[in-house]
């Protein structure tokens, strides 16, 4: 039987000496010698044959230049593998690879090399090898380009195009809209730029920009105030555009146009927005202090025209990036005929043709008087229900007795509207003045017949709508008249859907949103 001594000396003929737990002090001290000697020379450990398996796992098994642990065969102990020669440049790891239904090793930068030990084949190949026959070449991918939001460098997920500068040491990550020479263009074909961006204070939003909406106009408690301004909110949404509305005056008051100067401040800076948009021209107070982010401002008519509002207007929208007028007329009023012209837009999903008998039915009407529609609130001096009552009775005196229709009433759902264009006749727009009436172009949409004063943007929405009508003149109770006297006697539906598809909410959105990427491009 061998001694303890004998049993040690022969587990002391191993690979390592060091690592052996019977060796002498002197010889572990050896062995961590050949080991580090090994390390840094590169010279090959002399305990170990040459292509053998010990051999091949420690030429393969280095990750970044830390010793790795490696598993011997049956019965051995894992020992710790010395370090491999540090070369210049980048250290990469071998890889296995798929050949010919074998799994392979692939030496890192090295050229073919014969079989290992035991029939395994070790095939080296370069680091990057050539692509297949009919494949691209395998290539490094772009790094994302930077937008600057809020101050600060934020990559653009998902993209790989190269962003665009602007002036003011912003970019865009090639936004697929941009500002044509000579100024904005409402009109081009809308397109949003691809794939995501980083939002601003480190809030992932989508590729289009979170806006605030900041008006005086909205619709409460059954009114119909500012309807336009909410549809084009609800169309924005449906194209995906995050939108958020802070709501002026109205029922605080006209004190809050100064009041409301901090809250709008305070939520512009802590909602993460990329762009500030103001409907209508008092609210721009409001907003004159949201801080650095882009505002844009949408002029709706009263606001130009009526001078103290006028001169609130100009001290609020200092610093606007863009103004959009809702009529051409309006912007040659504010002295600015180059101007952004996006009139508001019609909801097409809600005013679509009905059945005139069915109309009149669910409304209690007869099915044979004519029936003339007032599109406003008859308690507005400014809608002139004085001037549509005169109307009626002009033609009253001409033999053909009208029924007047109130289109706005206090509590009426939004989808009743749809059905007083179906059950009337004709329109008569009698207002003193307007910017862009709404109601001229739903009706048109609905296909009734409008006539109407030379107020707004009338007359363009009108262009090539029949049978329609837009009267001047000294005596307007008269012109009126005339204009409305053969469509309520042979009553018949006007061609306007068809002229005025342009006016369709999500189309209008759609320019509204170019104008968004164009200044958030410049600004």
């Amino acid at each position: 039987m061998a001694t303890a001594d004998e049993r040690r000396g022969q587990r002391g003929r191993a690979d390592d000496p060091a690592g052996q737990p019977g060796a002498t002090p002197e010889r572990r001290r050896q062995g961590r010698h050949r080991q580090t000697q090994a390390a840094t020379t590169g010279d090959p450990d002399p305990d170990v044959p040459a292509g053998s398996a010990a051999a091949v796992a420690r030429t393969h098994s280095r990750v970044r230049g830390r010793p790795v642990r490696r598993h011997r065969g049956p019965g051995e102990q894992p020992e710790l593998e010395p370090q491999p020669p540090v070369r210049a440049g980048r250290l990469r790891p071998a890889r296995l690879r798929v050949q010919a239904g074998r799994l392979v090793l692939a030496a890192p930068g090295r050229g073919d090399r014969a079989a290992g030990p035991a029939g395994v084949p070790v095939l080296a190949v370069p680091a990057d090898p050539p692509a297949a026959p009919g494949c691209p070449p395998p290539t490094r991918p772009a790094r994302r380009p930077v937008r600057r939001v809020g101050g600060r460098r934020a990559r653009v997920r998902g993209t790989g195009r190269v962003p665009v500068r602007v002036p003011g040491g912003r970019s865009a990550a090639g936004a697929a809209v941009r500002a044509p020479r000579g100024g904005l263009d409402p009109y081009p074909t809308p397109a949003h730029p691809a794939g995501r961006r980083a939002g601003t204070r480190g809030r992932p939003v989508t590729d289009l920009p979170r806006v605030l909406v900041v008006t005086n106009l909205w619709p409460r408690d059954g009114s119909y105030r500012g309807v336009f301004v909410e549809e084009q909110v609800q169309a924005l949404r449906r194209l995906g555009y995050p939108v958020d509305v802070e709501v002026v005056a109205q029922a605080r008051g006209r004190a809050d146009y100064l009041g409301a100067v901090p809250r709008v401040r305070r939520r512009a800076r802590t909602g993460g927005y990329d762009l500030v948009h103001i409907h209508y021209g008092l609210t721009a107070l409001a907003a004159r202090y949201a801080g650095p982010v882009p505002r844009v401002l949408t002029l709706h008519g009263s606001d130009v025209r009526v001078p103290w509002q006028a001169l609130a207007t100009r001290l609020g929208s200092g610093g606007v990036v863009a103004r959009i007028y809702v009529s051409a007329h309006l912007a040659e009023r504010a002295g600015d005929p180059a101007g952004i012209v996006i009139p508001g837009g019609v909801d097409f999903t809600l005013f679509q043709p009905l059945d005139r008998g069915q109309a009149r039915a669910r409304l209690g009407l007869p099915p044979d008087v004519p029936v003339a529609l007032f599109g406003g609130r008859p308690d507005l001096a400014l809608k002139r229900y004085d001037l549509f009552q005169a109307v009626l009775r002009e033609l009253g005196e001409r033999g053909l007795t009208t029924t007047g229709l109130v289109l706005a009433e206090p509590g009426q759902a939004r989808a009743d509207v749809p059905l007083k264009f179906a059950a009337a006749d004709v329109l008569l727009m009698t207002s003193a003045r307007e910017g862009s009436p709404t109601v001229v172009k739903e009706a048109a949409v609905m296909g009734l017949p409008v006539v109407s004063t030379d107020v707004g943007d009338v007359r363009q929405i009108l262009d090539r709508v029949r049978p329609s009508a837009v009267v001047t003149g000294p005596d307007l109770a008269r012109a009126l008249a005339d204009a409305a006297e053969p469509v309520l006697r042979h009553p018949t539906r006007s061609n306007g859907r068809q002229h005025c598809a342009w006016l369709d909410s999500v189309r209008v959105a759609e320019r509204v949103g170019q104008v968004y990427q164009q200044v958030l491009n410049r600004a």
